[in-house]
């Protein structure tokens, strides 16, 4: 556990069992058995409202930035500062850091973003692409609900470009994003 959260301030709130986790997610209705569950604070949703239904799916691992109820002793709680902060961090450290092994190409601007993702696809050749309209891992085409994906997200497709052998990581950044620090 300790490998998730190097280089972060955090605090054990409870030690549950000690086990191997699957995959991290900060939609409860993602979970399964394994899995962990990172309560992120929004601006409508709270995530720490829906620790109890990640652990009935079988989050073994939750990580909060309140203070909790501790419902189930063989759960780890873990606190940090700010889960929306380090959720790219957790997100690094548990995936390996595949985004250094990629060559990253990011195209922020008021208008051409999409089109400009798609000339350079053109131009690289095999690459993964995230955007507006979709986000492309290779040959596989995925729903964009948002232009820039959250942190987790983005690490995991990463991942999944660097387990497939792609090189190059293409993606509209919307100044939205960057304005929340994304």
């Amino acid at each position: 556990m300790e490998k998730i959260f190097n280089g972060i301030d955090y605090e054990v709130l409870n030690k549950g069992l000690d086990i191997k986790y699957n995959e991290i997610h900060y939609d409860s209705r993602k979970i399964t058995e394994g899995d962990i569950f990172v309560a992120l604070s929004g601006a409508t949703v709270d995530g720490h409202d829906y620790i109890e239904k990640s652990i009935s799916l079988g989050a073994k691992l939750i990580i909060v930035s309140k203070n909790v109820e501790i419902i189930n002793k063989d759960i780890t709680y873990v606190k940090v500062v700010d889960t929306r902060k380090v959720l790219g961090f957790i997100a690094s450290n548990f995936y390996g850091y595949p985004q250094n092994s990629l060559k990253i190409i990011g195209v922020t601007g008021t208008n051409g973003k999409t089109t400009s993702t798609y000339l350079l696809e053109r131009l690289i050749g095999e690459c993964s692409r995230i955007g507006t309209v979709e986000y492309k891992i290779g040959d596989e085409i995925i729903e964009a609900p948002n232009t820039t994906p959250e942190s987790l997200d983005l690490i995991k497709m990463m991942r999944r470009t660097v387990d497939k052998g792609i090189k190059y990581f293409i993606m509209e950044v919307s100044s939205h994003a960057l304005e929340m620090g994304g």
